[in-house]
């Protein structure tokens, strides 16, 4: 019984971070996902998270088609999730989290562009980060204000969901 609602919870966590991605779509590289995926890293142990990114991202490319940036993401968020995972112990404010969401939202595009250098070469790979920076100082502006304003609420809220179910501590 446990194990299916571990399951559960993975899968209508990868529901909601995904519904809160298309919901913000329409505003380009202004998304909560980062917000989300920050406050499970910090809550939930690291293989349920990485499972829910993986689930995310597999979600994601059955709504928009799969592509380069999908295998970007199967490798770019478990670097983020892996990063709070080791800091956990050192994030106690806001201010922590929106300086690391703000500079993970700048390098997005940097580690994005990893397929791009991979699949099309050294020159497309520049003119990738190259093309993306405005959308990068975007995206890690708004992971930086959003983070402020989102982080200690969702947190409370992940806190109580997991002191209500101690299956979300239980390991696969």
């Amino acid at each position: 019984m446990k194990s299916i609602r571990s399951i559960s919870f993975v899968a209508i966590y990868s529901a909601i971070i995904f519904g809160a991605q298309v919901a913000l779509a329409s505003i380009p590289n202004v998304e909560i996902v980062t917000v989300l995926f920050f406050v499970i890293a910090m809550a939930l142990p690291l293989r349920k998270t990485l499972l829910v990114s993986l689930c995310f991202t597999f979600i994601e490319g059955l709504y928009w088609g799969f592509s380069d940036w999908t295998i970007a993401y199967m490798y770019t968020w478990p670097i983020f999730i892996i990063t709070i995972t080791l800091l956990k112990d050192r994030i106690k404010g806001p201010l922590l989290p929106a300086l690391i969401s703000g500079i993970f939202g700048l390098a997005f595009g940097t580690f994005c562009s990893l397929t791009v250098f991979f699949t099309l070469g050294f020159q497309a790979g520049i003119s990738y980060i190259v093309a993306g920076l405005m959308f990068d100082l975007i995206h890690g502006a708004s992971n930086f204000i959003l983070m402020l304003i989102l982080y200690q609420p969702l947190q409370r809220v992940i806190l109580l969901v997991k002191k209500e179910g101690e299956y979300l501590n239980e390991e696969w």
